[in-house]
C-alpha cells in the first residue's frame, strides 16, 4: 500500500446518492478499510480513513469535519472503547461501533460508552451502508424539527431540537442522538405507552428486534441519565405489554 494511501480521501462520483455527507473509518484492518470505502464510493459517501491512534491524534478536527463516524472495537483491546469516549467527549456526531462476530457483551458495552449503534463487522457493506443511512436521516430531521420550535417544555423538563439539547429544571442531560430521539419520541406521546416497535423505528432506524435488544439497552441508558439529572423525579417505566411511559413526578 503506497504511503498514507489509507488516509486519501475519495471525491464523490456525480450522480451521488449521499450528497453532502463526510463519513469517517476508524480501525487499523486497513484492508477492510479500503473495501468498505469503496463500498461507500459507490453509494455515493464520501469515506475517510484513520487508524485508531491517528484519530485520536486529530480528535479536534474529526470532530469538525465529518458527519459521523464508523469506528472498529472488534479487536478487544480496548483501544476502540477508548476512542469511543474520547469523541463522546467534545461531539454528539452520530458513531456506529463495530463489534466482533459473537459480541453480545461488547455490543452492549459500545452502546453504553455513547455509540448509537452497533453491529457485527461481519455484517456486510450493504446492511452497514443502510444503518449509516439511518444517522444521516435522523440529522437532517433533527435539523428540521429546529424549524419547527426551538425548546419544548414538559414541566421542568426542556428540550431544545437544534441544539439537540436536553436539561431537566437546568441539568442538563448528555444524550446521542439515538438517545435524543428515543426521549423526544416518549415525550411527544404523552400519557400514552410508546410500543417498543414504534421505538426501535423512530429512534433507531429499523424494525424491532428482540434478539439484539438495542432498544431496551438505549431505554436503560436514557432512563438512568435522567434519573440522575432529577434526582429520581422522572424515569421512564415498563408497562406491561403496552411499551414504555416517560414518567416525571
Amino acid at each position: 500500500m503506497p504511503q498514507n494511501a489509507h488516509n486519501a480521501r475519495i471525491p464523490l462520483p456525480g450522480n451521488a446518492k449521499m450528497s453532502g455527507t463526510h463519513a469517517l473509518l476508524i480501525s487499523d484492518d486497513f484492508e477492510w478499510n479500503e473495501l468498505l470505502q469503496q463500498y461507500l464510493s459507490g453509494e455515493g459517501l464520501r469515506a475517510d480513513m484513520l487508524s485508531i491512534n491517528e484519530a485520536g491524534a486529530t480528535l479536534a478536527s474529526v470532530c469538525v469535519d465529518y458527519a459521523l463516524v464508523v469506528l472498529d472495537t472488534s479487536d478487544g483491546d480496548e483501544r476502540g472503547l477508548g476512542m469511543l469516549k474520547m469523541i463522546r467527549r467534545c461531539s454528539r456526531m452520530p458513531v456506529v461501533a463495530l463489534a466482533p462476530l459473537e459480541g453480545h457483551e461488547a455490543r452492549v458495552r459500545a452502546l453504553e460508552h455513547g455509540a448509537d449503534d452497533c453491529l457485527s463487522k461481519a455484517c456486510g457493506p450493504a446492511e452497514l451502508c443502510k444503518r449509516l443511512r439511518v444517522q444521516l436521516r435522523h440529522l437532517r430531521e433533527c435539523e428540521q424539527d429546529a424549524a419547527d420550535a426551538s425548546v419544548r417544555f414538559l414541566g421542568r423538563l426542556a428540550i431544545w431540537s437544534r441544539q439537540r439539547r436536553v436539561e431537566w429544571n437546568g441539568r442538563p442531560l448528555d444524550l446521542t442522538i439515538t438517545e435524543f430521539r428515543l426521549l423526544g419520541s416518549l415525550a411527544s406521546a404523552g400519557e400514552r405507552p410508546v410500543p417498543k416497535s414504534e421505538l426501535s423505528l423512530r429512534a433507531l432506524g429499523r424494525p424491532y428486534s428482540a434478539r439484539d435488544r438495542d432498544v431496551e439497552h438505549c431505554v436503560g441508558s436514557v432512563s438512568n441519565k435522567l434519573a440522575l439529572a432529577s434526582d429520581g423525579h422522572a424515569s421512564i417505566r415498563p408497562v406491561f405489554r403496552e411499551g414504555y411511559l416517560l414518567v416525571r413526578e
